[in-house]
């Protein structure tokens, strides 16, 4: 009974501490994808302000074309203030609701896409914005190579804890085993 208590608490345990580091791996490379994303996202939006003022249509394209070589981005699109499309970058999709102009600054995470919105500004006033999307999928890839690993390491863990476990309650139930026999023969002779 012993042993089996050891090993219910050591499998309880090793369970709950292999999905709290998974969560925190998700969480933190969840956080690192949107740091980076809304960084890249800002940096872009600095850099097409003079093509929004000028009008320049080829500048925004090159803008954005230098963004889609971050291997994360799915697409982006570029407005003008008044919310009409001004440039854009590589849309796999056709560019209904999902791509409708932004109001406002934000960051949206779904499942697999993280879309980023920001306000193009020159001297305060807005001029215009810019929507990226980035693809999380691989994000979730890693967080689930990593669960695997923490459940292999576990199952492997549980495995020796099952061991020693056993070989622990006989080699310390041997000992009484034999006082007990011990006792019955004195008792039975006596």
């Amino acid at each position: 009974k012993v042993g089996l208590v050891i090993l219910v608490t050591c499998s309880f345990t090793l369970l709950i501490t292999a999905s709290l580091q998974t969560f925190a791996s998700w969480q933190s490379r969840s956080a690192m994808l949107v740091e980076s994303s809304t960084l890249s996202t800002e940096t872009v939006a600095r850099e097409v302000t003079t093509a929004l003022l000028f009008f320049d249509d080829d500048y925004a394209n090159k803008a954005l074309a230098e963004l889609g070589n971050n291997r994360l981005v799915l697409g982006a699109m570029l407005y003008d203030a008044d919310g009409a499309a001004f440039a854009t970058l590589k849309l796999d999709e056709d560019p209904g609701e999902a791509w409708a102009a932004p109001t406002e600054e934000a960051i949206l995470e779904h499942p697999d896409v993280l879309t980023v919105s920001r306000k193009v500004a020159d001297q305060g006033e807005l001029i215009g914005w810019i929507r990226v999307q980035f693809d999380r999928t691989g994000v979730l890839a890693r967080t689930k190579e990593q669960a695997v690993s923490i459940a292999v390491v576990s199952a492997a863990g549980l495995g020796l804890a099952m061991v020693l476990a056993l070989i622990l309650s006989r080699w310390i139930a041997l000992p009484i085993l034999r006082l007990s026999a011990t006792t019955k023969a004195i008792e039975s002779e006596g």
